[in-house]
């Protein structure tokens, strides 16, 4: 059946669907962004005890998700971790 005739027919179930995805993704994205947050402050301490300035480029080309750099969370966790290693210095 298409999803069309289903929605027709079920239009609460199909609402019902819909949300629990919604939510689901929510999560998925929320700890995947978490995992990356992660992955940066551990690249951060590695690239600053090699003596490197960790960047946001070099620390993008360090973690397997770069591309998580778009989001705020993702770029809040640098600049917070690049604060504490100044601190510490």
């Amino acid at each position: 059946m298409s999803r069309r005739t289903l929605s027709s027919h079920f239009p609460t179930l199909c609402k019902a669907i819909s949300a629990k995805r919604c939510c689901h993704q929510k999560l998925n994205t929320a700890r995947r962004i978490e995992e990356c947050c992660n992955q940066i402050e551990q690249a951060l301490l590695k690239l600053y005890q090699s003596g490197e300035y960790p960047s946001e480029n070099r620390v993008s080309q360090v973690i397997s998700q770069p591309g998580y750099f778009r989001y705020k969370e993702v770029r809040g966790a640098w600049k917070k971790a690049i604060l504490n290693l100044e601190s510490y210095s």
